[in-house]
């Protein structure tokens, strides 16, 4: 499934612990991790999805894309209860990924009392 299908269907990511799972696939560019509640602390910012990675892992099944946070614990009580977002940039499977207008970033809302992820896609351009 691309991901506007999903998204105009209402579907959702689930959560557990440090591992989301996503109702289609994509080509992922980077990941920001933003905490809300803090000036002190600036986003991190991913770019490697590599099996090595320390930070990100990615794997791509049939019908769902696999994310784990390898420095995260529990994703829904980090980010829960508006303390933080994480967004997604990435292009549809299929699309150019060297053509910034297929580019997305998918914002992902947690919350602390389920493992359902919410998913909107975002106008809000982030500097990679």
């Amino acid at each position: 499934m691309k991901i506007r299908e999903a998204l105009a269907e209402e579907k959702h990511g689930l959560v557990y612990g440090n591992k989301v799972l996503l109702p289609f696939k994509m080509y992922l560019l980077g990941i920001w991790i933003g905490y809300d509640m803090s000036f002190l602390s600036s986003p991190d910012k991913y770019v490697d999805f590599l099996p090595n990675s320390k930070h990100v892992g990615f794997g791509e099944h049939e019908s769902f894309t696999e994310i784990v946070f390898r420095e995260h614990h529990e994703l829904s009580k980090e980010f829960g209860k508006h303390k933080g977002h994480v967004t997604l940039f990435c292009c549809e499977k299929g699309s150019d990924p060297f053509t910034p207008a297929d580019h997305l970033y998918v914002r992902l809302h947690f919350r602390d009392d389920s493992n359902v992820v919410k998913l909107e896609i975002s106008d809000e351009e982030i500097d990679f």
